[in-house]
């Protein structure tokens, strides 16, 4: 009997807390319904202060190498060096090396946009794949990552990006193909939640009787918190039963949960075996990040989760949502309370229409591991 072939998964570098869902596993996940997968991993930081960083960091420096399994997949940890960047790459391409020898993948799934430069490869078909734009506000990890990245591109058989934004400026920069392959949802989750489970969750957090407009996610500085709360307040002069139901961590939600604001209600961080339940559980979600440098080339998850949960959507003119054009999303300039208080009421007069189900599934994320499959193998050496 042939033996099963592998793909090895390799996470972007930017430290991600470990409740949130990421393109990288849910990608990986799926990928076991056709090949062996070992999925590259590191201890993820408690919080984003400094001293949480620096031990995991120790602990992944000098930790040994090890393989466990977790939704069938095979986690590897191997010691990993952070910075200085020089010295990482040689470091954790040294380890990969090693890692590849052993498990002699097929494919590779490489998402690394500094840690985790690959070693030059005679076998396995490489994937480099684009969750965000490759830049950064600072000078140093600028030069990094267009180094790590230009590197990368040259030694990759094949290319991907979440948005097409993102593949417009890699093939403008660096003269390469890329292939589209947009960000998902797992719908067959969000349609087993159960009317009990969006009953006790809105029970729980007093939501019953209320229009709930919902924000989840990660609220780091770029999310728009500050402006979500204010047309939150504005909406609520026309819609008195209004509340904002914000789920999720991160400093913007620290800062308004100090404030004590009437009508703005916090779930705290959500594991991601709950999370859809919540998505479910409100009436209207939203997205407020300013559609301004790394945020404009996005492709938002959870405007598909929001989809997926059949609800109406309001967002700030985000590109990749202007070029996708769902039907149940609409769009409202950041800044313009009048403008999102009128795309607010007329989504709370707008039932689900479900002839969008056929539209919302195209990104379901079985499909969109489906092409990336297609992808790789018609590439395959092996």
């Amino acid at each position: 009997m042939e033996a099963r072939r592998s793909v090895l998964v390799i996470p972007p570098s930017f430290v991600t807390l470990g409740s949130y869902r990421r393109r990288d596993r849910e990608l990986a996940r799926r990928l076991t319904e056709f090949y062996e997968v070992y999925y590259l991993s590191w201890r993820v930081p408690e919080d984003r202060t400094l001293l949480s960083r620096v031990r995991a960091g120790w602990d992944d420096l000098l930790r040994s190498p090890t393989v466990y399994q977790e939704e069938g997949l095979n986690i590897v940890r191997l010691p990993t060096l952070r910075g200085p960047f020089e010295v990482a790459g040689v470091y954790n391409r040294a380890w990969l090396s090693k890692l590849i020898r052993q498990i002699s993948p097929s494919y590779i799934f490489n998402a690394s946009t500094y840690l985790h430069p690959l070693p030059r490869l005679k076998d396995a078909v490489y994937c480099y794949d684009f969750h965000d734009l490759p830049v950064a506000n600072s000078f140093l990890y600028r030069r990094v990552i267009d180094r790590h990245v230009r590197t990368e591109i040259r030694k990759a058989d094949l290319l991907t990006a979440v948005s097409h934004g993102i593949v417009e400026y890699l093939e403008h920069k660096y003269g390469r193909s890329v292939h589209y392959l947009p960000n998902g949802a797992d719908m067959a989750r969000f349609e087993g939640v159960t009317q009990d489970e969006v009953e006790g969750i809105r029970r729980r957090f007093g939501l019953v009787g209320k229009f709930v407009i919902g924000y989840i996610g990660y609220f780091g500085g770029w999310s728009g918190l500050d402006f979500a709360v204010e047309v939150y307040k504005k909406f609520k002069g026309h819609v008195e039963d209004a509340v904002l139901f914000v789920v999720g961590s991160g400093e913007e939600v620290d800062k308004h949960r100090k404030r004590s604001e009437e009508g703005v209600i916090f779930a705290g961080a959500v594991g991601q075996d709950e999370v859809h339940k919540y998505f479910c559980s409100i009436d209207v979600g939203i997205l407020t990040s300013p559609p301004v440098g790394f945020r404009d080339y996005s492709f938002p998850m959870k405007v598909i989760e929001y989809s997926a949960a059949r609800k109406m959507v309001v967002s700030t003119p985000i590109s990749e949502l202007k070029r996708i054009d769902l039907p149940n999303v609409l769009l409202a300039e950041y800044g313009s309370l009048d403008e999102w208080v009128r795309a607010l009421m007329r989504v709370k007069g707008t039932p689900w229409d479900p002839s969008w189900d056929q539209v919302i599934e195209k990104y379901d994320w079985g499909r969109i591991c489906r092409k990336l499959v297609e992808l790789l193998e018609g590439l395959s050496r092996r």
